[in-house]
């Protein structure tokens, strides 16, 4: 059994335990679930792709609660989100009163919960593993790996060819993650110029990503970086999707920092702006010389998301 077949059984096995648990039990089986999701890297990852592609959801789930509606998703996808919010809303240790706002005293609200929250989130998240539609997985994945055991290679590509050093680090990138078995076409032209990578262009799940090297030691600073924000930005519309990747490059000493939002555990910003999500991955391939407890502390370069956030609305 391969690593997805495998986190797919795990899944099945969680999922079939809520499907037939009692009303008794199922509360506290919710309250384990979560536990067991956010401990696998893959399954947080399409859960914060699930909710970029969503961003309103809580919102438009408190109002409804307000009015003591039920909120209904008119695609799958928003079902699956709307799924993954009740689920969290609900998993609260040793209190019972969120779950009771969703399940009455009868096996038929149980049942009526399980289909209209538990299972579109289920299958939602079961598709996209099957389908390896996890590009956010698969990047952080890879940002482990270069900063493991790729690092003085990415630093040699880099830095053997200053020219095209930002070109040989993106391919390092297309490299893996067409290992993963994720198909994308490299440097499409867009009206906005060419996205770094978009995957399957035609299709309704493009992928659109941009590479870049941070190194503020010459031109590359944290403005340089904002420009690439800005740029994925644009890709997205431009490919009418909803979620961009940015990575980047640490060659510096110096440190980056973007006060985004997070993932949860990760620590991947992201950046929310209107119906669009840009996580940005920062990869961290400098050649230190000591081990990061003995490193005096580093200068820090700080981008803000209200910084962000209004450059790019302004333009």
């Amino acid at each position: 059994m391969n690593t997805l077949q495998d986190l797919r059984y795990k899944l099945q096995k969680r999922v079939q335990r809520l499907q037939t648990v009692g009303r008794g039990g199922l509360g506290l089986e919710l309250v384990r679930y979560p536990d067991f999701f956010d401990s696998n890297a893959m399954l947080r990852a399409c859960a914060a792709s699930l909710c970029a592609k969503y961003p309103q959801i809580q919102e438009h789930l408190n109002a409804a609660s307000r009015q003591r509606q039920l909120l209904e998703g008119l695609t799958e996808g928003e079902s699956a989100a709307i799924g993954l919010a009740v689920l969290r809303q609900v998993a609260v240790p040793n209190g019972t009163q969120g779950f009771m706002n969703y399940v009455e005293p009868c096996s038929e609200m149980l049942d009526r919960f399980r289909e209209r929250y538990l299972e579109p989130f289920y299958e939602y998240i079961d598709e996209q593993i099957e389908d390896r539609n996890v590009v956010l997985a698969e990047l952080i994945r890879f940002k482990h790996l270069a900063e493991w055991f790729r690092r003085e290679d990415l630093w040699n590509r880099w830095k053997s060819d200053s020219r095209s050093g930002e070109k040989n680090l993106a391919f390092a990138v297309y490299e893996f993650l067409y290992e993963q078995g994720i198909d994308f076409q490299i440097e499409p032209t867009s009206a906005s110029g060419e996205a770094d990578m978009v995957s399957a262009q035609h299709s309704p799940n493009a992928l659109v990503a941009d590479v870049k090297i941070f190194d503020p030691e010459t031109s590359r600073n944290s403005s340089y970086i904002k420009q690439g924000f800005h740029q994925v930005y644009r890709y997205l519309h431009d490919f009418n999707q909803p979620i961009g990747y940015l990575v980047v490059f640490k060659g510096s000493e110096k440190q980056l920092q973007v006060n985004a939002d997070a993932t949860p555990s990760e620590n991947i910003p992201y950046l929310s702006v209107g119906d669009k999500t840009i996580f940005l991955v920062q990869i961290d391939i400098f050649p230190h010389d000591q081990s990061a407890s003995k490193r005096p502390i580093p200068e820090i370069e700080i981008i803000s998301g209200s910084e962000l956030r209004s450059e790019i609305e302004s333009n």
